[in-house]
């Protein structure tokens, strides 16, 4: 998240979820698990 929060310019991974939540409304982490896929074929 660091390394992701550096490139774009938000310095830290802190920044970076807080613009994520107000963008998106959750979590990486809770938006993650809502769209993980299963790994299977469609």
């Amino acid at each position: 998240m660091d390394q992701v929060a550096a490139r774009v310019g938000l310095g830290t991974a802190a920044n970076l979820r807080q613009h994520f939540h107000a963008a998106v409304g959750t979590s990486p982490s809770a938006y993650r698990a809502t769209f993980r896929g299963t790994g299977a074929a469609a």
